[in-house]
């Protein structure tokens, strides 16, 4: 039941044995996409079957491994998302690498590389996320799994939430997803709370370096300190995707950290049914100070003038704030439309 022994052996192909046109005895593929030796190293996958199997303490005592899975798998299922269901299993993600995909378990690293500001390319593009749009983000996290003890139906691992993230999205934003190979509620719950920090992990980099960074892969870890892309701090990023040319590469990061992946079963599992502490009140966004809207004209496409809003106000001096939110619902009639529009 070790995760990634399973998706190894689904990814090298489940065989049986058949016959062909003549009557010759050969082996059938069954299910997997039948991958070579050479397209999937054994010598690849062994570190992460070791992560899969490593113990995990859980909170009533004992320990179980880290990634199990059980399921059943349909020959006719797109191989992509098989993929995808064991990577959700491990808590964990895709990685492709030269177009073969492959996947990381859900673990922290150690770091591959370090990248300073003086490493960046000059006179190349820098691109940089510190904020995640409102969509993509989420502050409390339910995932459901399979239940051998209810005949294979499915339960819901406890509701998971952060009040600090809550704090600065301004109201709750849920998730839920289902992990169709995973049968250990614990197990869940572990991936529950991988997803949730690591959403809250918002910053993107995508940066121009030298040569000496020729041998880093999607997949590896590393940290970037630059004053003006990182405040100053080292950060830790996993590798997204890799450029590599004649004389530079091209590196496009997720920010990532250690503390994704800790687990401390006092505190962070939750007994299923247990009525949760609610968190306390978390603050108030804080109010712009001289907000001001105004209606205006701008010039659009053939020199048209097209109506526009205009937002003034005094500039924010707070430190700790680092984006405004401004919502704007169109009304007719005194009836709010819906239609929100998102301004940051």
């Amino acid at each position: 039941e070790n995760a990634y022994v399973a998706y190894y052996n689904w990814k090298r192909g489940v065989r049986a044995q058949g016959y062909d046109a003549s009557g010759n005895p050969n082996l059938q593929v069954l299910v997997g996409p039948a991958r070579s030796a050479e397209q999937s190293p054994p010598e690849e996958a062994i570190p992460e079957i070791a992560l899969c199997a490593e113990d995990v303490s859980l909170k009533g005592g004992g320990t179980v491994k880290r990634y199990r899975v059980g399921g059943v798998i349909p020959s006719t299922q797109a191989w992509v998302d098989t993929e995808q269901e064991f990577a959700d299993a491990m808590g964990g993600e895709i990685i492709d690498a030269a177009g073969c995909l492959s996947i990381k378990v859900g673990a922290a690293r150690s770091t591959a590389f370090a990248v300073t500001a003086d490493e960046f390319l000059i006179g190349q593009e820098i691109e940089r996320q510190d904020v995640a749009p409102i969509q993509s983000r989420f502050n409390r996290i339910q995932l459901s799994y399979v239940s051998l003890a209810h005949a294979g139906g499915w339960l819901t691992t406890p509701l998971r939430a952060d009040a600090a993230a809550r704090a600065e999205d301004g109201k709750d934003i849920d998730e839920s997803a289902p992990l169709r190979l995973v049968t250990s509620g614990t197990q869940a719950q572990r991936i529950s709370q991988i997803r949730l920090r690591a959403n809250r992990l918002q910053r993107r980099l995508a940066v121009p370096v030298g040569p000496k960074f020729c041998l880093i892969e999607p997949g590896d870890w590393g940290t970037v300190t630059s004053a003006r892309h990182t405040g100053g701090a080292t950060r830790t990023f996993v590798v997204d995707k890799v450029a590599h040319y004649a004389e530079r590469s091209h590196l496009w990061l997720i920010e990532t950290a250690s503390s994704v992946y800790a687990w401390t079963p006092s505190t962070d599992e939750i007994t299923p049914g247990a009525v949760q502490p609610s968190p306390s009140t978390p603050p108030g966004a804080a109010a712009l100070s001289s907000f001001a809207v105004s209606a205006i004209t701008i010039a659009g496409a053939g020199g048209a003038q097209v109506p526009a809003l205009r937002f003034t106000w005094t500039a924010v001096t707070d430190p700790s704030i680092r984006s405004v939110l401004i919502e704007v619902e169109r009304v007719i009639d005194g009836v709010g439309q819906g239609n929100i529009a998102h301004y940051y």
